[in-house]
C-alpha cells in the first residue's frame, strides 16, 4: 500500500511540474518569440501569435491574450499600416478575446474589455471607421458598467464624446469625474 501511495505521489508530482511549469514556460516562450520575430507580412505575425495563444497550457491565456492586445493597440496607435491590415489584426484578436469578454469573468477581464475600447478608439481616429467608434463606445460602456469608478473607463468615454461633439453626454462624464475626483 506504501509503495502504491509513493507511486501516485511521483505521478502527481510529475504532471503538476508540467501542467504547472513547463507548460506554461512553453506558451510564454512561444510569445516572446512572437515578439522577438520580424514578420514580414501580417499573416505571419498572426501565424506566430496564434501558435503562442493556441499552445494548450492551464495557465497563462488570460495573460497572454491581454498581452497580445496590448501589441496590436501599439500597432495600430502607431498608424504605418494600411486598414486592411489593422482590421486583420483586430479581427484575429477578435477570435481570443470574445470568448473571454462573453465569459463575464477571468484574469484580467475589466483590463481585456479596457484594451478592445483602446483598440477600437485607436482604429476610430486611424481608419475613421463609426462601426469603431460604436464598438469603442459599447465596451467603455461596459467597462463602466462593472467599475463605474475606474478612470480608463471614464476618461476613454470622454474622449469619445468629446472628439464627436456629443456634449451632453461628455458633460454627464465630468460632472462624474468631478464627484469621484473633484475639480
Amino acid at each position: 500500500m506504501k509503495q502504491f501511495f509513493a507511486l501516485l505521489c511521483v505521478i502527481l508530482a510529475i504532471l503538476s511540474i508540467i501542467y504547472g511549469a513547463l507548460k506554461p514556460y512553453k506558451k510564454a516562450s512561444a510569445y516572446v518569440d512572437a515578439v522577438k520575430a520580424e514578420s514580414a507580412t501580417v499573416q505571419e505575425f498572426v501565424n506566430l501569435f496564434k501558435y503562442a495563444l493556441d499552445y494548450p497550457s492551464p495557465i497563462g491565456q488570460d495573460e497572454m491574450i491581454r498581452f497580445v492586445s496590448n501589441d496590436i493597440s501599439n500597432v495600430i496607435a502607431g498608424g504605418k499600416n494600411d486598414e486592411i491590415v489593422a482590421q486583420t489584426l483586430v479581427d484575429f484578436l477578435h477570435q481570443y478575446a470574445d470568448p473571454k469578454i462573453e465569459s463575464g469573468v477571468g484574469m484580467n477581464y475589466t483590463q481585456l474589455v479596457m484594451m478592445l475600447g483602446t483598440i477600437h478608439t485607436n482604429m476610430w481616429n486611424q481608419y475613421n471607421s463609426v462601426e469603431d467608434y460604436d464598438k469603442a463606445v459599447t465596451y467603455f460602456v461596459r467597462g463602466y458598467n462593472i467599475n463605474p469608478d475606474r478612470p480608463q473607463f471614464l476618461i476613454g468615454l470622454l474622449e469619445l464624446y468629446q472628439a464627436t461633439g456629443d456634449q451632453e453626454k461628455a458633460d454627464k462624464i465630468q460632472e462624474h469625474i468631478k464627484e469621484l475626483w473633484g475639480s
